[in-house]
């Protein structure tokens, strides 16, 4: 519990950064993401849609019994969409990238997991700077942060390809990616876990990283 306060203080008192820096990552993944389809299909989009889906989410609350069933499907709901509609094949869109509430809340959590894992690192080094004390190196905390954004990057991708998957989809982004269309249809249903998989690594990294400067802390104040 005293690592977890030490935690949202540091958040607290780096909040602009903290904030600023999450919405930037996210903002940052999602244009990544669409230049690299544009760039893969090397065809530039040539429509938007956007869909004003609080009408669509009360209809859904109105007419589904189970609220969990009903935040599952106004999870899935389709808010923007962008992509290259072919003429040749009577206007289908032969690509889509789709923004959904479950992923872009995804995203924005991925966000802020590695911003605080990165002010926690800066304020350790700092902190030990001040004690003339070195900081561990921990290259696994990296690794396991890099991982686990990785594996959540990968999982959040809502791209639809008629040659793949007529729905967004991140298995898509294995296709894309040079992967067989068969193995990474067959790969779907994993996504749920790799993405649990990789917030794990990521607050893995954040609990070393609290624990870590609770010691440094305790080193300042016995000084």
């Amino acid at each position: 519990m005293n690592q977890l306060r030490l935690t949202f203080s540091l958040i607290k008192q780096y909040r602009w950064r903290w904030l600023s820096m999450s919405l930037g990552f996210a903002a940052l993944y999602f244009a990544l993401v669409l230049i690299f389809t544009v760039v893969r299909f090397g065809q530039f989009p040539n429509y938007v849609a956007t869909e004003n889906v609080f009408p669509v989410y009360a209809s859904i609350l109105e007419h589904t019994p189970a609220l969990s069933d009903a935040l599952g499907i106004m999870s899935e709901e389709v808010f923007f969409e962008t992509g290259f509609k072919d003429p040749n094949y009577y206007g289908i869109a032969t690509w889509s990238y789709s923004l959904l509430p479950s992923k872009v809340f995804m995203v924005l959590l991925m966000s802020m997991l590695l911003v605080t894992f990165l002010i926690l690192k800066q304020h350790i080094k700092r902190t030990a700077c001040m004690l003339n004390k070195k900081t561990q190196g921990s290259p696994e905390l990296y690794t396991a942060a890099g991982i686990g954004t990785a594996l959540i990057s990968l999982t959040s991708v809502s791209i639809s390809w008629v040659a793949c998957c007529a729905v967004p989809n991140w298995s898509v982004a294995l296709s894309m990616l040079g992967m067989s269309t068969s193995l990474s249809i067959w790969l779907n249903p994993y996504g749920k876990y790799m993405t649990i998989i990789g917030l794990c690594l990521l607050l893995a990294a954040i609990v070393y990283q609290t624990r870590y400067l609770s010691k440094v802390n305790s080193m300042r104040l016995a000084n």
